[in-house]
Protein backbone atom coordinates (compact mmCIF):
# COMPACT_ATOMS: atom_id res chain seq x y z
CA UNK A 1 0.00 0.00 0.00
CA UNK A 2 1.25 3.74 -0.62
CA UNK A 3 1.81 5.68 2.07
CA UNK A 4 2.00 8.84 -0.10
CA UNK A 5 0.47 10.42 -3.31
CA UNK A 6 1.61 12.60 -5.78
CA UNK A 7 -0.89 14.89 -7.05
CA UNK A 8 -1.60 17.99 -9.32
CA UNK A 9 -4.49 19.83 -10.08
CA UNK A 10 -4.68 22.62 -12.53
CA UNK A 11 -8.18 24.56 -13.65
CA UNK A 12 -7.79 23.31 -17.81
CA UNK A 13 -5.30 21.12 -19.20
CA UNK A 14 -2.89 23.11 -21.73
CA UNK A 15 -3.20 20.74 -24.65
CA UNK A 16 -5.60 17.38 -25.36
CA UNK A 17 -4.80 14.80 -28.24
CA UNK A 18 -7.64 12.65 -29.64
CA UNK A 19 -6.72 9.64 -31.97
CA UNK A 20 -9.38 9.02 -34.82
CA UNK A 21 -10.07 6.52 -35.41
CA UNK A 22 -8.88 4.75 -32.42
CA UNK A 23 -9.95 1.08 -32.80
CA UNK A 24 -8.70 -0.89 -35.64
CA UNK A 25 -8.51 -4.58 -36.79
CA UNK A 26 -5.68 -5.21 -39.50
CA UNK A 27 -3.99 -7.52 -41.03
CA UNK A 28 -0.19 -7.84 -40.21
CA UNK A 29 1.46 -5.37 -42.72
CA UNK A 30 -1.18 -3.27 -43.32
CA UNK A 31 -0.95 0.64 -42.14
CA UNK A 32 -2.45 1.54 -39.09
CA UNK A 33 -3.40 5.20 -40.40
CA UNK A 34 -4.75 7.43 -37.69
CA UNK A 35 -5.42 10.84 -37.21
CA UNK A 36 -4.76 12.97 -34.33
CA UNK A 37 -6.78 16.09 -33.25
CA UNK A 38 -4.91 18.96 -31.03
CA UNK A 39 -6.87 21.14 -28.98
CA UNK A 40 -5.27 24.04 -27.33
CA UNK A 41 -5.78 25.94 -24.12
CA UNK A 42 -6.15 29.71 -25.62
CA UNK A 43 -2.98 30.44 -23.98
CA UNK A 44 -0.78 27.63 -25.55
CA UNK A 45 0.17 28.22 -29.02
CA UNK A 46 3.34 26.55 -29.22
CA UNK A 47 3.81 23.22 -31.26
CA UNK A 48 3.34 19.83 -30.33
CA UNK A 49 5.28 17.18 -30.73
CA UNK A 50 3.67 13.37 -31.42
CA UNK A 51 5.72 10.91 -30.10
CA UNK A 52 5.48 6.97 -28.97
CA UNK A 53 7.88 8.03 -25.96
CA UNK A 54 6.54 7.37 -22.27
CA UNK A 55 4.17 4.53 -22.58
CA UNK A 56 4.48 0.78 -23.08
CA UNK A 57 4.07 0.42 -27.29
CA UNK A 58 3.29 -2.72 -28.51
CA UNK A 59 7.04 -4.76 -29.76
CA UNK A 60 7.76 -3.89 -33.42
CA UNK A 61 5.14 -0.42 -33.62
CA UNK A 62 7.48 2.63 -33.88
CA UNK A 63 5.89 5.92 -34.03
CA UNK A 64 8.08 9.02 -35.93
CA UNK A 65 8.20 11.85 -33.74
CA UNK A 66 5.87 14.21 -35.72
CA UNK A 67 5.31 17.93 -34.88
CA UNK A 68 1.96 19.01 -34.76
CA UNK A 69 3.35 22.75 -35.84
CA UNK A 70 2.03 26.27 -33.85
CA UNK A 71 -1.66 27.41 -35.83
CA UNK A 72 -2.33 23.54 -36.63
CA UNK A 73 -4.70 21.26 -35.18
CA UNK A 74 -4.09 17.85 -36.53
CA UNK A 75 -1.36 15.39 -37.71
CA UNK A 76 -1.67 12.46 -40.26
CA UNK A 77 0.38 9.27 -38.99
CA UNK A 78 0.61 5.72 -41.16
CA UNK A 79 2.35 3.71 -38.66
CA UNK A 80 3.51 0.41 -39.99
CA UNK A 81 2.20 -3.31 -38.44
CA UNK A 82 5.19 -5.72 -40.34
CA UNK A 83 6.95 -6.48 -37.42
CA UNK A 84 4.29 -6.41 -34.92
CA UNK A 85 2.75 -10.50 -33.59
CA UNK A 86 -0.76 -11.05 -34.48
CA UNK A 87 -2.50 -10.11 -30.89
CA UNK A 88 -4.67 -7.20 -29.68
CA UNK A 89 -3.05 -4.35 -28.43
CA UNK A 90 -3.29 -0.79 -26.59
CA UNK A 91 -1.02 2.15 -26.68
CA UNK A 92 -1.57 5.70 -26.21
CA UNK A 93 0.43 8.44 -28.58
CA UNK A 94 1.89 11.37 -26.28
CA UNK A 95 1.79 14.88 -27.37
CA UNK A 96 5.32 17.02 -25.84
CA UNK A 97 4.91 20.44 -25.71
CA UNK A 98 5.77 23.89 -24.05
CA UNK A 99 3.32 25.22 -22.29
CA UNK A 100 3.99 29.25 -21.09
CA UNK A 101 3.36 29.73 -17.65
CA UNK A 102 4.03 33.28 -17.53
CA UNK A 103 5.30 36.17 -20.35
CA UNK A 104 8.94 34.79 -19.78
CA UNK A 105 8.47 30.97 -19.13
CA UNK A 106 7.43 28.05 -20.64
CA UNK A 107 7.43 24.59 -19.04
CA UNK A 108 7.47 21.11 -20.65
CA UNK A 109 4.22 19.40 -20.53
CA UNK A 110 3.70 15.39 -22.00
CA UNK A 111 -0.30 14.68 -22.04
CA UNK A 112 -1.32 11.30 -23.64
CA UNK A 113 -3.83 10.95 -26.43
CA UNK A 114 -6.89 8.82 -25.98
CA UNK A 115 -6.34 4.77 -26.24
CA UNK A 116 -6.04 2.88 -29.57
CA UNK A 117 -6.74 -0.28 -29.54
CA UNK A 118 -5.60 -2.62 -32.56
CA UNK A 119 -5.90 -6.09 -33.61
CA UNK A 120 -3.48 -7.71 -35.75
CA UNK A 121 -4.55 -10.93 -37.55
CA UNK A 122 -1.96 -13.15 -39.56
CA UNK A 123 -1.28 -12.20 -43.14
CA UNK A 124 -2.64 -14.27 -45.50
CA UNK A 125 -0.16 -16.33 -47.34
CA UNK A 126 -0.05 -16.24 -51.27
CA UNK A 127 -1.36 -19.88 -52.25
CA UNK A 128 2.22 -21.85 -53.33
CA UNK A 129 2.49 -22.24 -57.09
CA UNK A 130 2.43 -26.04 -58.15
Amino acid sequence: MARSLVMAVREKVPFMLTAAPNTFKLKQGEPLDVTLTLKRREDMPNAVQLTGAGYQLPQGLEIPTTPIEKGKTEAKLSLKTEKIKPGLYSFTISGDGQVPVDKNRNVRCVYPSNLVTVTIEPKEEKPKAK
